[in-house]
């Protein structure tokens, strides 16, 4: 068995192994807080990555999510069959990986169900989602799959957040078996959704000191706020804390600072808040980068290459920002104008080669990168 990586917002459970068909690790990252929908049901957003061997067998990869009481128990570690329609009936929601292809090329998420004809028709999960491949990234004989956007909505009644997931793959054109499965993969919320309202979360730097300033509507009955940094992503440390409104019924907006004097790093850092409710429910902010000591506003385009879909992510909004996207020929294709957030994503693009140019406008500075897209 292999041990998988913990998230921010979501874990991903031990992992079975398959003779000639492996998932090495896996992570999932936050994209954001948990969302409480207007029928009390919750959308998570989260990125999900996962290190599969590289083999012919891997052509197809598909992923489907119950909840546990509605989980197939014939769906095990090492099952031949995909499966049934009136299983996939059942489900939350589904993804369908294209990885019949060689390097350089990059996976594809397919919009139809390929395994079988179901009715209705079982429609794979595709809007918004960016997915990349890394071809044997650390030389070990695993390709690195990253799904970014992946939503799962919780129906309110059910009893618990809990996701399971079913991965497989297949070699078959037909989809129509399974060269190698594993299931189930336990997904689970380490807070629950909770219905609060952060209006907004900016991140600055000036010198050394980083400025964390937010606004929450005061009504959220908000215990305390826990600032938490970290350089890669992937683990967050709690380097201070900020009391909340305790127990209010007013509908105003609270504003709430903190300073963190003790980053020098060079390279862009990562900020998020824990938001203890009340009673001790949790949930996370969406992730802020900021940029290193010294350094000018930059960003991270991701993927790069594309294949006509690229997400945006500056690594400091501390003021509002312009983005541009150019043609080789200079031509302002699209342009606009960045307050709160700091990511934003580019759709639809033709094969060819851009330029991204960020200028932030207070300061006037401008940072310029170049985007191939190749499909």
């Amino acid at each position: 068995m292999k041990k998988v990586l913990l998230s921010a917002i979501l874990v991903i459970s031990v992992l079975f192994s398959n003779a000639q068909c492996d998932i090495k690790n896996g992570s999932t990252v936050s994209a954001g807080a948990p969302v409480v929908n207007g029928n009390g049901s919750t959308t998570y957003t989260f990125t999900l990555i996962f290190d599969l061997q590289n083999n012919n067998g891997n052509k197809y990869i598909d992923l489907n999510l119950w909840l546990p009481t509605q989980y197939p128990l014939s769906l095990t570690t090492g099952t031949m069959f995909p499966p049934t329609c009136a299983q996939l009936a059942t489900s939350l929601t589904n993804l369908s990986i294209n990885n019949n292809i060689n390097a350089p090329a990059q996976p594809t998420l397919l919009t139809t169900y390929n395994s079988m004809i179901c009715t209705p028709a079982i429609i794979p999960q595709t809007a918004g989602i960016i997915i990349s491949k890394q071809y044997n990234p650390a030389n070990d004989g695993y390709d690195r799959f990253t799904l970014q956007n992946v939503k799962v909505t919780i129906p309110a009644s059910a009893p618990s957040p809990i996701v399971y997931f079913f991965l497989w793959s297949s070699q078959a054109q037909s989809q129509n078996s399974a060269s190698c499965s594993f299931g189930p993969i336990i997904l689970m919320p380490t807070g629950g959704a909770l219905p609060i309202s952060l209006t907004s979360f900016l991140v600055g730097r000036t010198g050394s000191s980083i400025s964390l300033n937010w606004k929450m509507e005061t009504g959220s009955s908000i215990s305390s706020f826990e600032v938490e940094r970290s350089f890669d992503n992937v683990s967050y440390k709690t380097i201070g804390s900020v009391a909340g409104n305790g127990i209010s019924t007013t509908s105003s907006t609270q504003s709430y600072s903190y300073i963190d004097n003790s980053n020098n790093s060079k390279s862009v850092s990562f900020y998020r808040l824990k938001i203890v409710k009340q009673g001790g429910e949790i949930a996370y902010s969406d992730i802020k980068t900021v940029k290193g000591f010294g350094g000018k506003a930059d960003f991270v385009l991701f993927p790069n290459p594309s294949f006509g879909n690229a997400r945006i992510t500056i690594s400091d909004i501390s003021e509002p920002t312009s983005v541009q996207l150019l043609d080789n020929s200079g031509r302002i294709i699209k342009s606009l104008l960045l307050n709160n957030s700091n990511t934003t994503e580019i759709n639809g693009l033709q094969k060819g080669g851009y330029f991204v140019r960020i200028t932030g406008t207070t300061t006037g500075v401008t940072t310029v990168k170049k985007l191939t897209v190749i499909n």
